[in-house]
């Protein structure tokens, strides 16, 4: 399915905060060279509330990722 329509109409994770608005893309889709499953299990996630929880990625998966 990665790079596929129903890729794109998979569930994301629309974020808003006072200062940005978005939303999260999907692992599902294609990107290339980037190994996102490795980085997404090396994330480490805290929980910013008792309803928000944020994943970080290291220093390092963060490089790769701007590459």
């Amino acid at each position: 399915m990665p790079g596929t329509r129903e890729a794109f109409l998979l569930p994301k994770v629309v974020f808003t905060t006072p200062y940005a608005s978005g939303d999260c893309c999907t692992p599902d889709l294609p990107w290339g060279e980037l190994p996102i499953q490795d980085i997404l299990a090396s994330s480490t996630r805290l929980s910013a509330s008792d309803t928000l929880d944020v994943e970080f990625i290291s220093r390092d998966d963060l490089t790769v990722n701007k590459g």
